[in-house]
């Protein structure tokens, strides 16, 4: 009968949402997410109001970078520039 189940058709709530998995983030520039989010651009310094931290981001995000890196991410370069665009946000 016409019921919802199975695997065939019908409405897929997560349909429009970057195709799951591997799917990315659906062409948008992570400045564009930020900006979505309602962070600013740039990330953390401008968000928190005072003087922007002048330390080296791999000292800066010392443990931010170690708990990414127990996750499995290792492209530390990566990690560090997204690091700088959230402000250290994990």
């Amino acid at each position: 009968m016409g019921g919802m189940g199975g695997m065939g058709g019908g409405y897929n709530p997560y349909g429009g949402m970057g195709g799951g998995m591997g799917g990315g983030m659906g062409g948008m520039s992570m400045e564009e997410m930020m900006q979505m989010m309602g962070q600013p651009p740039g990330g953390g310094a401008a968000r928190a109001g005072g003087a922007a931290d002048a330390r080296p981001p791999r000292e800066k995000y010392a443990t931010q970078l170690q708990q990414i890196k127990e996750m499995g991410f290792n492209d530390e370069e990566a990690i560090l520039q997204i690091l700088e665009q959230t402000g250290g946000n994990v």
